[in-house]
């Protein structure tokens, strides 16, 4: 299984995971109970260790969210 973000509408971000983009999308239909994906939606696919390499160089710049 891969990882993969799906932006419903643009700006409504959601973490899945699927076979393919086709199957990540199906999910988030199927989560919002709906058959077709509105205008704008979006499907990336990330790497498993996406959000950690993010948190590292966040970190090396100084920003850190437990402190915030």
């Amino acid at each position: 299984m891969s990882k993969f973000q799906v932006w419903w509408r643009g700006s409504d971000l959601h973490d899945v995971e699927a076979d393919n983009k086709k199957g990540a999308l199906q999910q988030i239909k199927d989560f919002y109970g709906v058959k077709r994906a509105p205008k704008d939606t979006g499907v990336v696919k990330i790497s498993a260790g996406y959000y950690d390499s993010m948190v590292k160089n966040n970190q090396a710049i100084g920003i850190n969210a437990a402190n915030m």
